[in-house]
């Protein structure tokens, strides 16, 4: 959807972009940022949604409930591009890449694209071999420890960690994984190119 519709529909209801920013728990630069995309990711209408207490028809009212088919379709898996899960690994930027083949399972709910994972640094809870989708996140700022995070940093790094703390004063991340043989490590915000929450994860078994 195109952001500029989504801001006529806020100026609709009266809300300021400041507003729903708080709401978020993002800054107004980014809401601002989205309203300007001429594409605007369905997950983050879902949180716009979220935030201001409407379903999703109130942004689809004419497409007779194509947002609830489009979760369920085929959506790209790149089988090439591993995440880590605790061994550095460099590839291209998936932007670039071709996907190797499709996922269609309806409960892969908001989950935009999936990548299998290697290494254990995530056990117990994500194992390697396991296949995860991910979902962009918009406003990093309010990632949560709750959570498992896809980060791709400047230099081709991609690796799935929980983001224990955000420092705006020292600009560092603190990735933590649910290995305990695994240390916390620091990382700058200067490098992280983009996020993505993980939304689910599955074992694929083989005869």
């Amino acid at each position: 959807m195109d952001g500029r519709k989504i801001k006529q529909m806020l100026d609709r209801m009266g809300v300021k972009q400041r507003a729903l920013a708080d709401k978020m728990g993002c800054s107004p630069q980014s809401i601002n940022a989205v309203l300007s995309a001429k594409d605007v990711r369905s997950n983050t209408i879902e949180r716009i949604a979220e935030a201001l207490g409407v379903g999703m028809d109130y942004f689809y009212p004419t497409e007779n409930n194509t947002h609830q088919t489009e979760n369920i379709k085929a959506k790209p898996y790149y089988g090439s591009l591993p995440v880590s899960a605790g061994r550095v690994i460099q590839y291209p930027d998936i932007l670039v890449q071709s996907a190797t083949g499709t996922i269609n399972i309806p409960q892969t709910h908001g989950a935009e694209m999936f990548f299998p994972v290697i290494g254990m640094s995530m056990k117990p809870s994500i194992d390697e071999g396991e296949i995860i989708g991910v979902a962009h996140v918009d406003c990093y700022e309010t990632t949560n420890a709750d959570r498992i995070y896809m980060i791709v940093t400047r230099d081709g790094e991609r690796m799935i960690k929980r983001i224990l703390k955000y420092d705006k004063e020292s600009g560092l991340v603190i990735l933590g994984s649910d290995n305990p043989q695994y240390p916390n490590t620091e990382l700058s915000v200067d490098m992280i190119m983009d996020i993505y929450k993980v939304m689910f994860h599955m074992k694929i078994e083989t005869l």
